[in-house]
């Protein structure tokens, strides 16, 4: 997925599922969060209505991964030139991920190097005619529109076999047009003389076009790319397990496992499992990973808590 024309897409797609109540998709992470009433469908067969709809939405799904809330199936959407499969789901996304930042950083400086250089050449004073120099620019040109722009080619056709368009189609369109009006008038100037059409080069407009947009989205996926890494390090500060109190007797559970009204208890040193109220005792935490300070704040009861602070005393 690209643009905010993409999100919308699928998730008009999933709200039409049957069973299906509300189906959210955020851009950022490229994953939809889809809500449905069990006792009308069954997840099985939802999941594969769900993955058959947003295929004819002309998207790919990655792996399933599921909530820790039962109505609700996470999956990642993925636009048609990526991976949908794999073996390690969070790794391979990972490594698809860097691949797609190393290539679009690649075909963005190349494209940008081409383009700046074109532009010295058709504004510069050169003691060469622009007729004599055009099928070089045209050779430069074409393999930046169909090597580097190769993506936006594929996007534009996945979005028209369904009957759509996106922001890839705009920029297709109008680098096609730049770029076929420039090579005709290369390749036969004297048809387009008697044609009227005037030697007007516009190779440079149409490779330049490329890179900047491609370029943003190289900054855009390393931006992604560092969020994603933090978000991942400050959930990696949150404890794995919780020990509750149920009937009397304390256990320790998965951190998932808690539920609302469980009682929570944690001793000096460990880690506030989950969010939550003091219903006993008191003691100073530590919550210098969300405020930055690095005094101990005073809690006691009815005070709210915060997973991931470490309690001190």
């Amino acid at each position: 997925m690209t643009c905010a024309s993409c999100v919308r897409r699928v998730e008009r797609a999933l709200t039409k599922v049957p069973g299906v109540s509300s189906a959210t998709v955020n851009l950022a992470t490229e994953r939809a969060t889809v809500t449905f009433d069990p006792a009308t469908v069954l997840e099985v067969e939802l999941e594969a209505t769900v993955r058959t709809a947003v295929e004819k939405a002309g998207y790919k799904v990655g792996a399933r991964q599921i909530s820790a809330s039962a109505p609700a199936v996470a999956m990642n959407g993925q636009s048609d030139d990526m991976l949908a499969e794999a073996v390690d789901p969070v790794d391979e996304r990972e490594r698809e991920r860097d691949r797609e930042i190393a290539d679009l950083k690649h075909k963005s400086l190349v494209s940008l190097a081409i383009g700046i250089v074109m532009m010295v050449l058709m504004y510069v004073p050169l003691p060469i005619s622009m007729v004599n120099l055009a099928p070089f620019l045209l050779i430069a040109a074409t393999v930046v529109q169909f090597w580097a722009g190769r993506v936006f080619y594929r996007a534009t056709w996945a979005a028209a076999r369904h009957g759509g368009t996106n922001m890839n189609t705009l920029v297709a369109v109008g680098t096609s047009v730049a770029y076929g009006y420039s090579a005709f008038v290369t390749l036969w100037p004297a048809v387009a003389a008697d044609w009227g059409f005037a030697f007007h080069l516009y190779y440079e407009s149409a490779v330049i076009i490329i890179a900047l947009i491609l370029m943003g989205r190289w900054l855009e996926a390393s931006a992604k790319r560092r969020t994603g890494a933090a978000i991942k390090a400050l959930m990696g500060l949150q404890a794995k397990t919780a020990r509750v109190i149920r009937n009397g007797i304390e256990q320790d559970i998965p951190v998932e496992a808690v539920a609302v009204n469980d009682l929570v208890r944690v001793r000096p040193g460990e880690k506030v499992p989950v969010d939550g109220v003091i219903t006993e005792g008191h003691s100073a935490l530590d919550e210098s990973m969300l405020t930055g300070e690095s005094l101990p704040v005073d809690k006691t009861v009815n005070d709210p808590v915060i997973g991931a602070t470490l309690n001190r005393t």
